[in-house]
């Protein structure tokens, strides 16, 4: 008969008990370090700084001097790289049959983003 009685006091008392796992997690995500990420997206200028577009350019790509190695933009987006780590990049373009691009070298950071929180990086074309 007492354990009946003491069965739902413990059942009660257990779920009013307080665990520190919980805050223990919160304190160490609150110091833990996320790498910053840039969304850059490239925007075709022609040599007078005028916003441009061209169908004969096949895609962009960018180099990354920290790896080593190429990012490219998103599958949706062919304009658009999305989630750049800080670092300096150069900026390229695939050229078409008879256009292309300059690149552009830049070092990302949060003073270059708009009010989007994009970077822009404009790319002056060029046509034969």
């Amino acid at each position: 008969m007492k354990t009946i009685f003491l069965l739902p006091l413990f059942v009660f008392a257990s779920l009013f008990m307080t665990d520190n796992t919980f805050e223990n997690q919160a304190i160490v995500s609150e110091t833990e370090v996320y790498p910053v990420e840039y969304d850059v997206c490239i925007q075709l200028v022609d040599n007078q700084g005028n916003p441009t577009t061209n169908n004969d350019i096949q895609g962009y790509a960018a180099y990354d001097y920290q790896t080593g190695s190429y990012v490219y933009p998103g599958r949706y987006d062919a304009d658009c790289f999305y989630g750049l780590a800080e670092g300096t990049y150069r900026f390229d373009s695939y050229q078409g049959y008879f256009c292309g691009t300059s690149s552009e070298v830049v070092t990302l950071s949060s003073d270059l983003e708009n009010e989007d929180g994009v970077i822009v990086i404009e790319l002056t074309l060029w046509c034969e």
